[in-house]
């Protein structure tokens, strides 16, 4: 039997397996692609720690909705989207957290009075 047949025989099975909540079959697919989407991980948020929140979050959605891969084109293209997707969704909340943040120390600098200043 050729590779491909073979691997793709192997990949089909971990998706069912993921599918049913088996946990080999979940360290199989992380074991496979955990490497090259740390990759696409890396593109996105720039910085290691980082990386390692969004790869995460990506296996998680992954586990969760494995059921919506529908098996059109490659299954390595929706782990990568579900990736580009989640990296984004961390991005967008990161900067809302630092908008808040700096609005925060902005209201408490304008509330703030300096010595000897005249009240109106």
């Amino acid at each position: 039997m050729p590779m491909k047949v073979v691997f793709d025989n192997r990949l089909k099975s971990i998706i069912r397996g993921c599918a049913n909540g088996d946990k080999d079959a979940q360290a199989k697919l992380y074991t496979l692609y955990a490497d090259m989407l740390f990759g696409v991980c890396l593109r996105y948020v720039r910085n290691q720690p980082d990386a390692e929140d969004v790869l995460q979050d990506t296996f998680m959605r992954v586990y969760r909705g494995i059921n919506n891969y529908q098996g059109n084109g490659s299954f390595e293209g929706w782990l990568k989207i579900t990736c580009v997707r989640t990296a984004l969704r961390f991005l967008e909340r990161k900067q809302k957290l630092r908008g808040n943040v700096q609005l925060s120390e902005t209201a408490e600098v304008e509330d703030t009075k300096l010595p000897g200043a005249l009240s109106n």
